[in-house]
């Protein structure tokens, strides 16, 4: 499973986004937590997990980008690129972290 890490923001809330291919399943996922460096650990908020949305297709990068549209979450142009290169070459075994995103 690869994984790509980037700190942005959601109307000036600092977020961790977390995004890659799981190459067992052979899908795409994505997950947004309010920014753990912000908060306590045990007070961590999930505010977007792929595995509990249904109506988008897994196994398009898009999906991605169109849930960070939806959410207000601007990302690296490279953090998308990457995520979608793991996909086309089925890479896994793989930590990136991007350049933070500010506000």
């Amino acid at each position: 499973m690869s994984r790509h890490v980037v700190r942005s923001y959601r109307d000036s809330t600092p977020v961790c986004v977390v995004a890659g291919y799981d190459r067992p399943l052979r899908t795409l996922y994505l997950q947004v937590w309010e920014d753990p460096d912000t908060r306590r650990r045990c007070d961590q908020s999930v505010l977007f997990a792929s595995h509990l949305d249904p109506r988008h297709d897994w196994s398009d990068i898009d999906s991605i980008a169109d849930a960070l549209a939806g959410l207000s979450i601007p990302v690296p142009e490279s953090f998308l690129d990457a995520v979608f290169d793991d996909q086309v070459m089925h890479r896994g075994n793989l930590l990136r972290h991007h350049p933070s995103m500010t506000a």
